[in-house]
């Protein structure tokens, strides 16, 4: 059911991206027109090169829209446009030498068909490569202007002098909600709303007790759940913890906001400074919930100290102020000079503290791995961040004391957001890894694959957050996703997303729908026949090798990749990978002479380079057999096909099996030659068609040598039937009292007179 849904889902979204482009409604000669007006405005505004960013920005938008509606109008006719070209090409090249041209009428037909449909595309092409330079030139100007404020040089924030006017727009900002107050109070009578007013004080209540009181009592701990923990009480003990550590206080300050300005006692100004309560809030939360993970004195990734605590609380007390300062700045229109001063000052103690923060930062330690590689992804990449940070935190306070503002306000600021948002991400990951471990059935605290990939999902969807923290334009985002969507041109051939998405969607596709007839014809289709196993399983695995390479082939082609122009790299390429592969494609080869001759099948005992056993599994570079030790030797194909094999149960499990026997010598041949046959045509396991047979082999030095030599219905059980027929010779020939004789030697001596005069010699 998941690959059914996946499938739709994506088909789904097929249609929705082809439909918008199939109903886009085709561009007017009046749509010309404006999109003329447009373009010419905007060029004419960029040569002028003193149009404000605001109105770059706004006209950047404009023409953007134009671009995407260019880039859809060129699609127009383009199946009419293929079948035109196709008909041309199939009534060949124009006849030379003046040669009479049957087709002179219809292939002029067809040429001003062609010209007629590939009009408005052509018309759209032209137009969307002019707003495509105009986007780029927009883009220029403002690289160029941000640049240029970047690098400009402003006031020192030891420049005493300026400090007055400072001094003096600060004083104002902030006495003038309190002014605000007093005067609501000395004409309250007149203007004075008991549903404002209360409303507002009560909203105010509601929102410091859902902020302090209601997520306390919601995100209290709960006892760790096991691995056998069902799924909604995860998913509950997650929600729990997300709503009463970040949501429930986040949304109670909201409420808090809300109902202070519903009193209507703050001003205009007061009203401002309390609506950006939430944002204020939002940092705090975040901030705490995700050091209560990092520095978690069992799971978390850091070292805490009270020291470390106290910097990064002071870091967050100076980002807040400073956030305060600029929304103030922008209410109350502060001169440059009171922003360069005032900002220095916040540059300056925040690179003190960041400098700090980076220095007193630890890793944890973990436990090295058992292999002795004490490498660990964590506390390379915090080293990394502390190098950065150090020389970050010099940096912005030198450029800062130098009047370099901007710049060191563009490297300072941006840097304590993304620690902050790094910080977010590691705290979240053991709680999704948490839920992934649950859904799985694993123990919770065991890290897999798809955990890993849960985090690399995270840095992706952080990553555009990330670059705007870092002065990156929406509009600059924007265009990046369009060239994302336009593709990659290699040689001819244009690779887009939504190429390797067909791709990906018609393989699979066509890889599931191979595997279920595969898994049909092994258990429904061959078993009805009378093919025996062997053939059964060549014919699975053959089907299956068959049924990917078409599916790669057709998702290829549907997906329009054009690789004729890889042909000749690929070509080079093959040269020299199949000197480095050569043993690879002889074994792959054999594995398909394998599959199709079927000398050796699923099932078969054989033996081959000295080792016996059952065939399990052919694949197509290697073939694994189970020896009867219950052990798996892989043997390359190529040895089964080039090599000498032997075997035991081709076509039937049909075999003979011999016996040697030896009795003294004494016995009459004709009474043993009787007894063995009685015996041997007594089992169950021996065919008596062929009849077995008795053969007097030779005198031994020791015995008189006999062999049995009968065919088994079975030759699997070949050891079984060899010692039952021991067990009967032993048990008759000690009836008839037939003895079996055992190897003697008899010692001769010579001359034992000089053994006797040794030991007459060795006493005296």
């Amino acid at each position: 059911m998941k690959i059914i849904r996946l499938i739709a889902l994506t088909c789904f979204a097929f249609w929705a991206t082809f439909a918008t482009v199939a109903f886009a409604n085709n561009m007017t000669d009046e749509d010309y027109a404006q999109w003329s007006n447009l373009a010419n405005n905007s060029e004419e505004i960029l040569a002028s090169g003193r149009a404000i960013e605001s109105v770059l920005e706004n006209l950047r938008k404009d023409v953007a829209v134009w671009r995407t509606r260019l880039d859809q109008e060129q699609g127009v006719n383009a199946n009419r446009i293929t079948i035109l070209k196709e008909q041309i090409t199939a009534l060949g090249a124009t006849p030379e030498d003046g040669a009479v041209d049957p087709f002179a009428d219809r292939r002029t037909e067809l040429n001003k068909q062609l010209i007629e449909m590939s009009a408005p595309s052509t018309r759209a092409a032209e137009s969307f490569y002019r707003a495509d330079g105009i986007i780029k030139e927009i883009d220029k100007q403002l690289l160029n202007r941000q640049t240029s404020a970047l690098l400009s040089r402003g006031q020192s924030p030891f420049d005493f002098d300026a400090w007055g006017l400072v001094l003096k727009n600060l004083t104002k900002s902030f006495a003038t909600p309190f002014s605000g107050i007093n005067n609501w109070f000395s004409i309250y009578p007149e203007t004075f709303e008991f549903g404002h007013f209360f409303g507002g004080l009560l909203l105010s209540l509601i929102g410091i007790t859902m902020a302090f009181v209601g997520a306390r009592v919601i995100a209290h701990r709960t006892k760790d759940l096991d691995q056998n923990a069902p799924f909604v009480m995860v998913a509950v003990q997650v929600l729990r913890e997300i709503v009463g550590s970040l949501l429930m206080p986040i949304f109670g300050i909201s409420v808090l906001s809300i109902g202070l300005q519903s009193t209507g006692i703050l001003g205009a100004r007061g009203d401002f400074i309390v609506g950006e309560l939430p944002k204020y809030s939002t940092w705090i939360f975040f901030t705490y919930w995700s050091l209560r993970h990092l520095l978690h004195p069992e799971t978390g990734h850091l070292v805490g100290s009270s020291r470390l605590k106290a910097i990064i609380f002071a870091s967050l007390i100076v980002l807040i102020s400073r956030s305060i300062f600029v929304d103030l700045a922008t209410f109350d229109f502060y001169s440059t000079a009171t922003n360069d001063l005032v900002g220095g000052i916040f540059i300056i103690v925040a690179s003190y503290l960041l400098f700090s923060f980076c220095r007193n930062l630890k890793y944890r330690t973990r436990p090295i791995a058992p292999d002795g590689d004490s490498f660990s992804l964590g506390r390379s990449t915090l080293s990394i961040l502390v190098l950065i940070g150090k020389a970050i935190a010099i940096l912005s306070a030198i450029a800062t004391v130098v009047g370099y503002y901007k710049f060191a306000n563009f490297i300072l600021f941006p840097y304590f957001n993304t620690l902050l948002t790094l910080a977010l991400i590691v705290a979240l990951q053991p709680i999704l890894n948490r839920v992934v471990n649950v859904i799985l059935r694993r123990p919770i605290d065991q890290k897999s694959f798809l955990s890993v990939i849960v985090g690399v999902i995270q840095i992706f969807i952080a990553m555009p957050n990330l670059a705007l923290l870092w002065g990156v334009r929406k509009s600059d985002l924007g265009e990046l996703w369009v060239t994302f969507l336009d593709g990659v041109k290699i040689g001819g051939t244009t690779l887009t997303p939504l190429s390797f998405l067909g791709f990906f969607v018609v393989f699979f596709i066509g890889y599931f729908i191979t595997r279920f007839i595969q898994t049909a014809l092994r258990h429904s289709v061959l078993p009805t026949t009378k093919m025996d196993i062997g053939a059964q399983n060549a014919i699975v695995s053959g089907f299956g090798y068959v049924g990917i390479m078409l599916a790669a082939i057709i998702a290829v082609s549907s997906a329009g990749l054009d690789l004729s122009s890889l042909a000749i790299v690929a070509g080079a390429l093959s040269v020299g990978i199949g000197f480095g592969l050569q043993n690879i494609v002889s074994n792959f080869v054999s594995g398909i002479i394998l599959l199709i001759e079927r000398p050796v099948s699923e099932g078969d005992w054989i033996e081959v380079g000295g080792q016996m056993g059952y065939v399990r599994n052919i694949s197509v570079r290697s073939t694994r057999i189970e020896t009867f030790d219950r052990s798996d030797v892989i043997i390359p194909n190529a040895d089964l096909v080039s090599g000498v094999v032997t075997n035991w149960t081709r076509g039937n499990t049909i075999g003979r099996v011999i016996i040697p026997i030896g009795v003294a010598y004494g016995n009459d041949t004709r009474r043993i030659e009787s007894i063995l046959n009685e015996i041997i045509q007594a089992h169950p396991m021996v065919l008596l068609n062929p009849e077995p047979s008795v053969i007097f082999i030779a005198f031994g030095a020791d015995s008189l040598n006999f062999e049995i030599r009968a065919i088994l219905r079975d030759v699997n059980a070949g050891m079984k039937v060899r010692s039952d027929i021991n067990h009967s010779i032993a048990e008759r020939f000690a009836a008839e009292g037939i003895e079996i004789p055992f190897a003697q030697r008899d010692l001769w001596i010579r001359n034992p007179e000089a053994l006797r005069r040794g030991n007459d010699d060795n006493k005296s």
